[in-house]
């Protein structure tokens, strides 16, 4: 993928998200103090279902997750890990957005807190 394509994939995903306030700006890319705001948002939405789903019981043999309330035991370490991974991100992705008027950082930050969210999510769909 060309870095000319993925600039303007990225600026697209931009503005569709919203506002054009407090841009942050690293390699003529951009990223919203609004996004930002959503990515962490999103991921404080699935790490509250990840928190949920593990408190549930473990399934027994033959047990289905979405009909008896259980969780899989199989999925609860790549969770947790997944779920630490995106706590990390987000909080670092905070960090960064305030702590640099310059938006240094800013995307790779912000594109950790969006796989974290994705990786959850799909930890969940198992």
């Amino acid at each position: 993928m060309s870095l000319r394509f993925a600039q303007a994939a990225t600026l697209a995903l931009a503005v569709t998200l919203g506002s054009c306030t407090a841009l942050k700006t690293i390699a003529g890319v951009t990223v919203s103090q609004k996004n930002i705001a959503i990515a962490v948002q999103a991921f404080d939405a699935v790490e509250v279902s990840a928190t949920q789903y593990l408190r549930l019981r473990n399934c027994a043999d033959g047990e289905s997750t979405i009909r008896d309330a259980c969780r899989q035991p199989s999925v609860v370490p790549t969770l947790v890990k997944d779920v630490r991974a995106g706590r990390a991100a987000r909080d670092s992705l905070w960090r960064v957005s305030k702590g640099s008027p310059a938006g240094v950082g800013i995307t790779a930050a912000y594109d950790a807190v969006v796989a974290a969210t994705a990786a959850v999510k799909q930890d969940l769909s198992r």
